[in-house]
C-alpha cells in the first residue's frame, strides 16, 4: 500500500471510528492532536478509548483534494461529513514510520480577527 493509501484508509477508520483498523494502522506510541480542546493523545490505546467514544457521531471523511505526499509524510485538506449533511473541513497532517502513523494533527482553520486581544 501506498504512503497516500495508507493516510486515506487512516482518514476513513478515525471518521468512522473503526477500532480494528486503527489499531492495525496506528503505531504504539502514537502522538496525535485533534480538533477540539483536550484532544491530545500520547499512545494508541488512549486514542482508541476516544475513537469508540466518537462513534455515535456518524462521521465520514475524504480528501477535499490531493494531498502533498513526500517520503512518509502526508499533508493536505479533508472533509468531515455528519450524518445531517453538514461538512467540516480540517488541515490534516499525518506522519508515518514502517507503514504505521506515528503522528498526526488534525486542526480547523480560524480568522486571526476572531483571535482573543
Amino acid at each position: 500500500m501506498t504512503v497516500f493509501e495508507t493516510a486515506t484508509e487512516v482518514l476513513d477508520a478515525f471518521a468512522r471510528s473503526d477500532i480494528e483498523r486503527a489499531r492495525a494502522l496506528c503505531a504504539e506510541g502514537l502522538v496525535l492532536f485533534g480538533t477540539d480542546v483536550g484532544e491530545v493523545w500520547h499512545d494508541r490505546e488512549s486514542f482508541l478509548v476516544a475513537l469508540e467514544e466518537m462513534r455515535e457521531l456518524g462521521l465520514s471523511a475524504h480528501w477535499r483534494e490531493t494531498p502533498v505526499v513526500a517520503g512518509e509524510w502526508v499533508a493536505g485538506e479533508a472533509e468531515f461529513s455528519f450524518p445531517d449533511g453538514r461538512t467540516l473541513p480540517v488541515r490534516v497532517t499525518l506522519v508515518f514510520a514502517d507503514g504505521r502513523l506515528v503522528h498526526g494533527h488534525y486542526s480547523l482553520a480560524a480568522d486571526v480577527a476572531d483571535a482573543p486581544p
